[in-house]
């Protein structure tokens, strides 16, 4: 089984919606960062979940809180691969959606975490616990 993890902020507020059948749905980005300095690099996950877990997320998690994450990626239907588009200035991105299996507060969230030496807030596995 394919399956992505991650520590990271939530982009911004979750955003539920109900499918015509009456569930529920939520859509929530999680920005991961890894590298260090000139190096660094922030990929997005782009994470959806239905019933219980997206009344959770919509009702519990705000923009700049720090998450666990954990889902299965779910493929381009055409292609078979991540998401691919071109961004205003001709970069090229790319990025998978995944459903959400797990999500748990990391601690704390960006607006109030301890900021790094680069001004990166510092956070470790420990919240993991």
């Amino acid at each position: 089984m394919f399956e992505v993890q991650g520590l990271g902020f939530v982009g911004s507020d979750p955003e539920m919606r109900f499918l015509a059948d009456g569930r529920e749905m939520t859509k929530v980005s999680i920005a991961v960062r890894s590298g260090y300095g000139e190096n660094k690099v922030t990929s997005w996950l782009r994470f959806i979940c239905f019933g219980k877990k997206a009344e959770s997320l919509a009702q519990y998690v705000k923009k700049g809180d720090f998450l666990f994450v954990r889902g299965t990626p779910t493929p381009d239907k055409t292609t078979g691969d991540p998401r691919m588009w071109t961004s205003q200035d001709g970069s090229i991105h790319s990025s998978w959606d995944l459903v959400l299996d797990d999500w748990k507060f990391a601690g704390g969230s960006k607006k109030d975490s301890d900021q790094g030496v680069d001004g990166e807030p510092e956070y470790s596995d420990a919240y993991l616990g």
